[in-house]
């Protein structure tokens, strides 16, 4: 069981690696984005804009979570138990979250600013979007 935490860290870390490199290129205006490196059918076009802008927040939430992992893991493997320990999977695990709920808020609402890639910050999120879309339907 324990190598499976170790290999999912590692497919985790790549995931993350692949996610935060996509997400800088295209934050410099170079690469292809990352909507138009996956397509798939379930995600609309709002959707997908929304993973362009919040891929660097999710590479980070992957990459705390391949930490979180690999951590606990160890910790398994050594049958340590500590604060040290427990301070580093609390830590990985509070900014998992912290960088998911950042990537969410991005998709959907385009917010915090900051974290999002210069060309993108007059977008509106893809909740707005759909609200826009729903409004010229109903008129």
């Amino acid at each position: 069981m324990r190598v499976a935490y170790w290999l999912v860290a590692a497919i985790l870390a790549w995931t993350s690696w692949y996610a935060i490199r996509v997400s800088v290129r295209a934050w410099r205006g170079e690469g292809v984005p990352w909507s138009q490196r996956r397509s798939t059918a379930l995600m609309d076009p709002d959707l997908r804009a929304g993973m362009d802008r919040g891929g660097l927040a999710f590479g980070l939430a992957w990459g705390f979570m391949a930490v979180f992992l690999a951590g606990f893991a160890l910790a398994l493997s050594l049958h340590a138990r500590g604060r040290i320990v427990g301070g580093v999977l609390s830590a990985a695990a509070v900014a998992m979250i912290v960088f998911i709920g950042f990537g969410c808020s991005i998709v959907e609402f385009n917010r915090p600013k900051f974290l999002v890639p210069p060309r993108h910050r007059d977008e509106p999120g893809a909740f707005t979007a759909r609200r826009r879309l729903r409004r010229s339907l109903l008129k």
